[in-house]
């Protein structure tokens, strides 16, 4: 070499010296040189590709370890160092066309079907994503970070029972400090959480809080399942969530700060939306994204905060675009430097419309960006002290029910709007004109359906003689799941012959065509249906739901309301039980329901987004004027 006495064999030793002591500008310096006398050296083009991309620098790497494949073709490794650099850059796609020559090359290395296992899953493919990681624990059964893989990709695809085996067994399998021992018990909780098993979930959880103390999102998660509990104080909730504010919002700002915006009443506002992760073909697009395109541009103007990342965008996320006038990518952003963002647009009222304490951008409303801060479809309060006010309708939230919240109540006259984004067949007939016998059902959440909730169905099932209950869950997928469920119904004097357990559907409008067969919708409690309430009435079934104390658990009462159906909300489980039975009893109300609800709901406020746009407007309105008036 002509710029060093050294060989260059000495050299690329001496050069991977330092790259093992973590010398890397020592390590690339030597390995340039190298290249510089000997351009196609193969190993210095792949270790100098490997140190600039532990640097950052993945289109840098890229180069350096395509030149070493074209060098070296038969090395496998190159081309898995390769795969990864480009899987770094985000282009998985063509990550894997450069893995699967090296998997063909080395068919016996677990860590190459792991590898391929991961650019899988992230394409959307989790059940070949399976076969890899199988794969890859038939050469090596102890492999925690396979089996840990393996349980995510099957809980992608539904297949809940076998995630949970594969979770249990990475634990088993687990080498002491694993970085991912905390994530393994949250995708085990919310594998058991799928299944409907809220105890073992919450349960999970917790374990997971031992081996990583202090973790917020945890901490928030368990506070929302507290929703599912049917003996849970609305008044103790409200604390815990005022506690969690306090723990993980300290040193942020609770209280105003000094805001210099033009305290005019009238003017134009300018609205800030903190939609986190959501603005795609997801449940929000039936409730956000109507509300949005009918704002009133004259009173308003909109600026959404998006964390979506690139990749999941659709044409739903092309819609909600065009509905705002500004578009803000923050999903790189901290909190804090979100806050920042908001403040130099100079919101004059920021909404959170993601949901239950705010999703992932929670504590950037802590730091009180905005003047006026707003929660909006609420199923509980934030108990965070920056939040002004939560929009609540009167049947959501009852004068006597304001003490669950520390936030103002907003009052709106429906908290609630739905617009299908689907196109739906028409509602069929009632099963029971041909079946000679009325079906129940519930396409709820699984973990909605409890015990408690299956005991009061099958009440109703043993007022209506020769009647049957289908319910829909994912879960049901797994035999032992269904015989779980059959055995809870057994206890409460149903017999499996009269109890159909229907699992995963692929596709939406088979989702939808399930209720077709069935004749009335049982609501679960104490958190009640709300998307999958409007489905069912959108085709043509009608819902009895229970209301209880707390907002969760009340939306099936607005929304049957808002439709002209509230006389199927029943104050007592005796009530739900009456009401059951005399609507099974009443067959053309049933036929006159499903060819009628329809235009029925499409007519109601539930459906009318101008009306739910300006009653927001107006809401938004009264909270500013309150802040320009103190």
């Amino acid at each position: 070499m002509s710029t060093s006495l050294l060989s260059v064999p000495d050299a690329m030793a001496a050069a991977v010296e330092h790259h093992r002591q973590g010398r890397f500008a020592e390590a690339a310096d030597i390995y340039r040189r190298v290249l510089a006398a000997v351009p196609d050296h193969a190993d210095a083009l792949h270790l100098l590709g490997l140190t600039v991309l532990q640097h950052g620098d993945a289109g840098g790497g890229v180069d350096l370890l395509a030149r070493a494949v074209v060098e070296r073709p038969e090395v496998p490794n190159y081309r898995l160092s390769l795969a990864n650099a480009l899987r770094v850059l985000g282009r998985r796609a063509p990550a894997l066309d450069a893995l699967m020559p090296a998997l063909v090359m080395s068919p016996q290395r677990p860590d190459a079907h792991v590898f391929r296992g991961t650019l899988l899953a992230a394409l959307g493919r989790c059940e070949e994503a399976a076969d890899s990681y199988r794969l890859a624990l038939a050469l090596d059964p102890a492999l925690a970070e396979a089996s840990y893989n393996l349980g995510n990709a099957l809980q992608a695809v539904g297949q809940f029972g076998e995630a949970v085996t594969s979770y249990e067994r990475a634990l088993a399998h687990l080498p002491q400090g694993a970085p991912f021992h905390a994530d393994i018990w949250a995708n085990l909780a919310t594998a058991l959480f799928s299944q409907g098993r809220l105890a073992d979930a919450i349960a999970a959880h917790r374990r997971g809080l031992e081996v990583r103390p202090g973790q917020p999102e945890i901490e928030r998660t368990l506070l929302q399942w507290r929703n599912l509990e049917p003996d849970a104080d609305p008044l103790v909730e409200r604390a815990q969530r005022e506690g969690w504010c306090r723990r993980h919002a300290r040193g942020l700002s609770a209280a105003a700060p000094s805001f210099d915006h033009d305290r005019d009443p009238d003017r134009r506002l300018r609205i800030g939306y903190v939609a986190g992760p959501t603005l795609f073909a997801s449940t929000h697009a039936l409730t956000v994204l109507p509300m949005m395109e009918a704002h009133d541009r004259a009173a308003v103007e909109i600026v959404i905060y998006s964390d979506l990342l690139p990749d999941r965008a659709d044409a739903y996320t092309a819609k909600y675009r065009a509905a705002t006038a500004h578009w803000r990518d923050t999903a790189g952003l901290d909190d804090a430097a979100f806050a920042e963002k908001v403040r130099a647009d100079r919101i004059d009222v920021l909404v959170d419309i993601v949901g239950h304490l705010g999703g992932p951008r929670f504590l950037a409303l802590a730091h009180r960006p905005a003047p006026v801060q707003i929660a909006a479809f609420v199923t509980g309060t934030s108990g965070l002290a920056a939040i002004d006010w939560a929009l609540a309708d009167p049947l959501l939230v009852p004068r006597e029910h304001e003490a669950h919240f520390c936030e103002k109540i907003l009052r709106v006259p429906l908290a609630y709007l739905y617009r299908p984004m689907y196109q739906a067949a028409p509602a069929a007939a009632p099963p029971s004109a041909a079946a000679g016998h009325v079906t129940f059902g519930s396409l709820n959440g699984l973990v909605k359906v409890t015990e408690p909730v299956i005991r009061l169905w099958a009440r109703a099932l043993l007022a209506v003689p020769g009647s049957r209950i289908l319910v829909k869950g994912n879960a049901f997928s797994d035999a032992p799941e269904r015989q779980r469920y059959l055995d809870m119904f057994r206890r409460c004097g149903i017999e499996p012959a009269r109890v159909e357990l229907r699992g995963w559907t692929r596709g939406f409008q088979d989702h939808l065509r399930v209720l077709d067969e069935i004749d009335i919708v049982l609501d679960s409690f104490p958190y009640s249906g709300v998307t999958t309430t409007c489905e069912a009435l959108w085709m043509g079934a009608p819902v009895v739901t229970l209301v209880v104390g707390r907002a969760c658990g009340r939306y099936g009462l607005t929304l049957l309301s808002a439709v002209g159906l509230g006389e199927l909300a029943a104050a007592t489980e005796d009530e739900f039980v009456a009401k059951a039975a005399a609507l099974a009893a009443d067959r053309p109300r049933l036929a006159e329901l499903r060819r009628t609800l329809r235009a029925r709901m499409a007519a109601s406020p539930l459906c009318d987004a101008r009306a739910f746009a300006g009653s927001v407007e107006a809401a938004y309105r009264q909270a500013w004027l309150a802040w320009c008036r103190p």
